[in-house]
């Protein structure tokens, strides 16, 4: 009996490994294929601030290039000016540059947007955010706006194309948080339905 009772949470933990595993690979794998996705006209940009990966510059010149119609930069700190934020975009630009300063973590991102999105009757996005974020962020704004079409732009290390050395840095460390911020909110989801 003592012999059947160790089997099973042996079992137990080897399929709970392995599960495990088996989604972080699907995670890691989601997050290179947001690096491929066909970059398309919509009717504006969206990023999510954080990080140091100049997101907001890679926003600004999505806008300039006319690849949206307007750019709503959020969670957009609060004791930050918008001189400050708007620095990298030329002038002719500052009118269709929205800020959004309430949301503080990925969940009142997806809160503002939704918010913003509403108010001008936006029905498709591109969203800009760090690639290893990315798969969150969609998951929260697609439970918030079903509807709204989403364009992944991903951000990634410069390294990405050339090796893997990437990896070996602090992206590992927040692929391996994100990884479980992402699973975490998922069940929030499934709980809530």
């Amino acid at each position: 009996m003592k012999k059947l009772k160790y089997t099973f949470i042996q079992y137990t933990m080897i399929t709970a490994i392995s599960v495990w595993v088996i989604l972080f690979l699907l995670f890691f794998l989601t997050t290179v294929y947001f690096k491929y996705t066909p970059l398309q006209q919509s009717d504006a940009v969206v990023v999510l601030t954080g990080g140091k990966d100049h997101r907001i510059l890679q926003a600004i010149e999505l806008l300039s290039q006319n690849y949206g119609q307007k750019l709503f930069i959020s969670g957009v700190n609060k004791i930050v000016e918008p001189s400050e934020i708007l620095k990298d975009a030329p002038n002719e630009l500052h009118p269709y540059i929205d800020l959004g300063y309430m949301a503080q973590d990925t969940h009142t991102n997806a809160l503002e947007v939704s918010l913003w999105v509403q108010q001008n009757n936006i029905h498709s996005i591109i969203l800009v955010t760090s690639f290893y974020h990315m798969p969150r962020s969609l998951l929260e704004l697609k439970k918030r706006l079903p509807k709204l079409k989403i364009i992944p732009y991903s951000i990634y290390p410069k390294e990405f194309d050339e090796s893997t050395s990437w990896l070996h840095q602090r992206y590992s460390w927040h692929l391996f948080l994100e990884y479980h911020k992402f699973i975490a909110t998922f069940f929030q989801h499934l709980i809530k339905g």
